[in-house]
């Protein structure tokens, strides 16, 4: 419905090294929307359109496109309304933090400094050395990959009941 709260999903990378399949962002976007019921914006740069473009169509649910939609301050104002980001380690994870959004943040070869803080979050990685940056730069783009959409969707699903205690 129009009127369900938002959830955005962050597309965007800016390196192979941050890349996750746009069959899983599909994914992930649906299961926000039929069992949270949640309405998802996606978001991102405007070199991403296509990717927005993409994953939009693999969707089996109706996002919001807002690539090359939104400037700045209405990105963060869209930010600052909605109850969610799921994104991977980039910019955007880190002005939802500063806003006091909840972020699921989907992380590579980074430890636990460059994370969001000072909001609740849930990293998801599949870093062996985490909460440490991975030391092999080689294996860099090996990582973000490996993580499942079952691994984002349990992490959404904990910190929603964390958060707003509302059963999962």
């Amino acid at each position: 419905p129009e009127d369900a709260p938002l959830a955005c999903v962050g597309i965007s990378a800016k390196t192979a090294v941050n890349a996750w399949p746009l069959e899983r962002f599909a994914t992930v976007a649906d299961y926000l929307q039929q069992e949270h019921g949640l309405r998802v914006v996606l978001t991102g740069t405007p070199d991403h359109l296509e990717r927005e473009t993409a994953i939009a169509s693999r969707m089996t649910t109706k996002p919001i496109r807002s690539i090359g939609r939104l400037s700045f301050p209405a990105l963060c104002a869209l930010l600052a309304r909605s109850r969610l980001l799921v994104s991977l380690n980039t910019g955007l994870s880190h002005i939802a933090a500063a806003l006091r959004v909840p972020v699921v943040v989907l992380s590579g070869r980074d430890g636990s400094s460059i994370t969001p803080w000072g909001t609740p979050h849930r990293v998801i990685t599949r870093n062996p050395f985490y909460p440490r940056r991975h030391p092999d730069s080689r294996k860099w783009a090996s990582l973000v990959p490996l993580i499942t959409v079952e691994d984002v969707c349990a992490g959404v699903d904990a910190l929603l009941k964390e958060v707003y205690a509302c059963s999962v």
